[in-house]
């Protein structure tokens, strides 16, 4: 009964802890690495794992269309990641503050650059595999 209650899709108790858990994560551990981090984070993963759609956001228009970027998005993230991580390395004195900023105003460039890369490399590749694989598809299987 309390896992109902707690984590249903339309549970308020839910929607209230999972962003809470991630303000707390971030304003208690700022550099990620504690194991209270991974806890306040499963919070979110859970509440969103029963269906929780956060008050529509995971629902919304614009969250879908994230989803169709996903692929792009999670190949490119790695790049751009290790290019403020090597950066921050030449620069003495970055803080957690600074670096979790420098993310938060390289994120739209990453976004841009998935939409981009979305459009004009993954899409025309699927076209191009799907093409592909009907051309070697046996003739019997074909019919």
């Amino acid at each position: 009964e309390f896992r109902r209650v707690l984590f249903r899709s339309t549970g308020r108790l839910a929607q209230l802890m999972a962003p809470l858990a991630v303000v707390a994560a971030v304003a208690l551990w700022p550099d990620g690495r504690t194991p209270g981090v991974v806890l306040l984070l499963g919070v979110l993963f859970v509440t969103v794992a029963c269906g929780n759609s956060l008050w529509g956001l995971l629902t919304s228009r614009m969250s879908r269309q994230l989803g169709e970027l996903a692929y792009s998005l999670y190949l490119l993230h790695g790049l751009m990641l290790f290019a403020l991580l090597h950066a921050d390395t030449l620069v003495p004195g970055v803080t957690a503050t600074t670096h979790w900023l420098q993310v938060v105003l390289l994120t739209p460039a990453l976004v841009a650059l998935s939409v981009l890369t979305h459009r004009w490399v993954e899409r025309p590749g699927m076209q191009r595999a799907r093409w592909l694989a009907a051309r070697l598809r046996p003739a019997a299987l074909r019919a």
